[in-house]
């Protein structure tokens, strides 16, 4: 089969590699989509946090068909339509056991140490594989990772209907979480880029410009001047980490979503003056997951949106610079194995 190899940061090869069979409690997906994400950029860049494994096949956020059962499976059969939670946690450690498998110490990451579905076709164990109808479109299933990590910090934030909200970021999460939060009064999401901040309106949410102090003025003056009953950082950045005092409402909750680039400066004097709370969110749980699936096929989560780019995995010949430039500038970029 054929797959885009990361082989060193800078460098994605498409290679001809085995097959794989699998084990006990595997199946063998036939990949029909693959979406590349901030981390796959990251380690494609060399800016990864530790989880480098090259040479190793790229990719989590995948669906596809299934193309073979190992033994023991039962729940899924051969050429059922799936998405894929890439969750590879051992299931026997004390955060598995307590449901929080997602931060499982032995849990290992879909193209990174453990070959990924940049490829024709990739392995998953058979639990984590989520039959979906034949009216959701491949690309769009391969969204449901994100989406999933996206119901995660808005569970982990224990948004209410009545919180109003301000999402730091309207990247592919940024966006997912505004549209599982919709309904908050007022919503606004903010970002440096026009070209999200369009899309963040025709999403129909007040999308405000903060690379400037008026920006930053203009998003307090939503609520008021209270400030925002939560925050939901999903950019990392150390300049929206500066804002998380002055934008809180008091007793207000921030929920950090990004994964940060560097050092960042939190004001704890000033989140301790409003008795502010700050969590952070990392990965889902298989409920975030089964959440994000229903909120997709319950209709108001939009997918189809975030897709920038589509690429064959043919255009991975010539080192993947082409792809990977495509997915620094736009917000989701899908490869049709």
């Amino acid at each position: 089969m054929r797959a885009a190899v990361l082989q060193r940061s800078g460098l994605i090869t498409l290679d001809e590699v085995p097959t794989p069979i699998p084990g006990p409690g595997e199946v063998l997906i036939r990949v029909r989509a693959a979406a590349i994400c901030g981390s796959d950029l990251a380690r494609f860049q060399g800016k990864s946090h530790g989880q480098d494994g090259a040479p190793v096949i790229m990719g989590h956020e995948f669906a596809g068909e299934i193309a073979e059962c190992g033994p023991g499976v039962t729940h899924v059969r051969g050429d059922q339509r799936v998405a894929a939670a890439p969750l590879l946690n051992c299931g026997v450690c004390t955060w598995c056991r307590q449901g929080y498998e997602y931060l499982c110490t032995q849990r290992k990451v879909f193209g990174a140490q453990a070959p990924g579905a940049l490829a024709e076709y990739t392995l998953l164990p058979a639990r984590r594989a989520y039959p979906i109808p034949d009216d959701l479109p491949f690309e769009e299933a391969a969204l449901l990772e994100p989406l999933a990590i996206a119901a995660h910090a808005v569970r982990q934030a224990a948004w209410k209907p009545d919180d109003s909200v301000l999402i730091l970021g309207a990247g592919a999460i940024g966006l997912l979480i505004g549209q599982l939060c919709a309904g908050a009064q007022p919503l606004v999401v903010t970002d440096v880029r026009a070209d999200r901040l369009a899309l963040a309106r025709r999403l129909e949410f007040t999308a405000v410009d903060v690379s400037n102090d008026p920006g930053v003025a203009e998003s307090k003056a939503a609520t008021g001047g209270m400030g925002f009953g939560i925050i939901f950082d999903a950019t990392g950045s150390p300049a929206a980490a500066r804002l998380y005092a002055d934008l809180l409402a008091v007793r207000g909750t921030i929920c950090a979503v990004g994964t940060p680039a560097g050092d960042v400066p939190v004001d704890i004097y000033g989140l301790l003056r409003k008795e502010g709370r700050l969590v952070t969110s990392r990965f889902f749980s298989a409920m975030d997951y089964e959440s994000a699936l229903a909120a997709r096929l319950g209709g108001p989560v939009a997918l189809a949106p975030l897709i920038t780019h589509r690429f064959p995995l043919s255009s991975f010949a010539d080192g993947g610079a082409r792809v990977m430039q495509a997915a620094q500038q736009g917000l989701r970029v899908v490869v049709m194995p």
